[in-house]
């Protein structure tokens, strides 16, 4: 069970970005786990959460053309240190946003980026991932496990701090990938594609497993983007679900509604229904990278209601 140190955890956690919310990790049997906040981003209201009503080029649209701001949203990534060895979920964005190398390599890519997010100044040395790997006694430079939950800027940047990066992605990512995402981390970045398999999980229909002992798993949720993954940590508290971009917060999965940007919603939706599915089975703890409570969630062990629904456009898949 983790035991969280309160003065390490501000009361408001979207306010005021904090490096390392939880320094000494929160425990979980022989595995802990470190929530890494790599800075925090603004985004459009439209790109937050799209209305229901909106088909794909207007959403896209409308998401574009939105100069309404959302208050800051971090940007969640996750180190695992695990008895088998460190995971990180996701690197997070970087800093300066778009960096020089976007900008040289994809200037296209850069300017739109930089159009549909704004990057917030925490006035702190900049928290990209290696400098949290740094204050956790890890090295950047040395080989480290990635494993991306889909190609999107803010979740791939990181990898240019990290050089002996060993990353792995779903195939699908590669096969249909925003070449803004790849092009600026130049002919270095070669992900190890995956491909799911059976899934002993009875919500997925399939699953891609991590760990030699079969507690990490990679969850295909595609609907954001064709490749989406979620990933899945099994401990004896709970089940641990990083969702990456499924959603913006718990609030939008309990509500039935996904963020603006997203390749297709009927299979964002489906991707949401199997994620409360299998909360019915086993304890859940949902964590999507821009939930400003995704942290405290997590220490306090938060399990998703599976039986709390109040969304009318995606229904309970187990209802009647």
């Amino acid at each position: 069970m983790p035991v969280p140190n309160p003065s390490e955890h501000p009361a408001d956690a979207s306010a005021q970005p904090v490096a390392l919310p939880f320094p000494e990790g929160l425990r979980f049997g022989d595995t802990t786990v470190y929530p890494l906040r790599c800075g925090d981003l603004r985004v459009s209201r439209n790109h937050a959460e799209a209305s229901p009503e909106w088909a794909r080029n207007q959403r896209l649209l409308r998401t574009a053309l939105d100069w309404r701001w959302t208050a800051p949203v971090p940007v969640w990534s996750w180190l695992i240190a695990h008895p088998e060895g460190d995971w990180l979920v996701d690197a997070g964005q970087a800093f300066p946003f778009p960096s020089p190398a976007m900008r040289r390599r994809d200037p296209l890519g850069a300017a739109l980026n930089r159009w549909l997010v704004r990057q917030q100044d925490s006035g702190t040395e900049p928290p990209s991932v290696d400098h949290l790997l740094r204050r956790l006694d890890r090295d950047p430079h040395a080989p480290i496990r990635v494993l991306l939950t889909h190609l999107h800027i803010d979740h791939v940047d990181g990898l240019q701090h990290l050089p002996q990066a060993e990353v792995a992605v779903h195939g699908a990512c590669l096969r249909r990938s925003f070449g803004a995402a790849i092009r600026h981390l130049g002919p270095a970045f070669r992900p190890k594609a995956l491909e799911a398999g059976a899934s002993p999980f009875k919500a997925f229909e399939k699953a891609i497993p991590i760990s030699a002992r079969g507690d990490l798993w990679m969850l295909p949720t595609p609907g954001h983007t064709p490749g989406h993954c979620s990933v899945l940590l099994r401990t004896a508290e709970a089940d641990l679900f990083f969702a990456g971009d499924l959603s913006f917060n718990l609030d939008q999965l309990q509500r039935g509604r996904w963020p603006g940007i997203a390749d297709n919603r009927q299979t964002n939706a489906q991707s949401m229904r199997r994620v409360r599915r299998h909360a019915r089975l086993f304890p859940t703890v949902y964590l999507p990278t821009h939930d400003p409570d995704a942290a405290r969630r997590l220490a306090r062990l938060q399990h998703l209601q599976a039986h709390h629904w109040e969304g009318q456009a995606v229904p309970d898949p187990d209802s009647p």
